[in-house]
């Protein structure tokens, strides 16, 4: 299960995990959202834990960073500890450990695939989508459709 989120002003998905002890941001929306503030904000900490991730294999954490998370308007921004891993595998951004969502009162209902929170209930996604991806890191820009003025010089043909 997977929830669209904002952090800070980007919209991120984090899978809900109720077998994670701490919430994990994968390194690339970390590094999206430090490029979207220009490096100026979100800030590590030093880590002093090990993580094991769903196979069983160590994460390479990087360091902690404190980060307001919010479901939609009209509910309070939560500021959450999240372990920024390099090697993060899910198909979102991050996870939501179950930590996190004792201490938020999140209720899960699996059978209609939601969430809630605050009184409001939060419809999980079907397709989570990366940060990154959103934040056009991914995205393939065809050349030929750019006006000639805004093309790059290339100094040889493809």
């Amino acid at each position: 299960m997977a929830l669209s989120t904002k952090m800070g002003r980007l919209k991120a998905s984090f899978a809900v995990d109720t077998g994670a002890a701490v919430n994990v941001l994968s390194e690339k929306a970390y590094l999206a959202l430090k490029r979207a503030s220009r490096g100026s904000q979100w800030p590590l900490r030093p880590n002093d834990l090990n993580l094991m991730g769903v196979t069983s294999e160590p994460l390479n954490i990087l360091g902690i960073v404190r980060l307001p998370i919010s479901l939609v308007k009209g509910t309070s921004i939560m500021r959450l500890d999240l372990y920024v891993a390099s090697n993060f595998s899910l198909p979102t951004d991050g996870l939501l450990g179950l930590k996190s969502l004792k201490s938020n009162r999140m209720v899960i209902h699996p059978d209609i695939n939601m969430i809630k929170f605050q009184g409001k209930g939060f419809q999980a996604m079907n397709q989570p989508m990366r940060l990154t991806s959103e934040c056009g890191l991914n995205r393939k820009v065809n050349l030929g459709t750019l006006p000639a003025k805004l093309r790059p010089y290339l100094p040889f043909r493809m």
